[in-house]
């Protein structure tokens, strides 16, 4: 039984980690969410190295909550220090 994921899938797999990697790092928020970022990214290879579609949904899925979570959280070098 093959079970390799289409290559359209394996696309939008790194392209979805690239973009959600880039954004954290564009907000400067790659240490507020490693554990998220980590989590992704072994979902992403897991996927890939598998061909396991179920996984691959589940990483596109969770690329895409992780992008909203970012897009909604104010980057580092925009917050206002409580000190100032």
């Amino acid at each position: 039984m093959d079970n390799a994921i289409p290559f359209t899938i394996r696309t939008k797999l790194t392209n979805a980690l690239g973009d959600v990697e880039d954004l954290a790092t564009a907000k400067g928020l790659q240490q507020v969410f490693a554990v998220e970022l980590f989590s992704l990214r072994k979902t992403v290879e897991e996927a890939l190295d598998t061909g396991d579609r179920d996984v691959a949904d589940k990483a596109l899925r969770d690329a895409r909550v992780l992008w909203g979570l970012l897009r909604g959280t104010p980057g580092r070098y925009h917050q206002v220090s409580a000190m100032a």
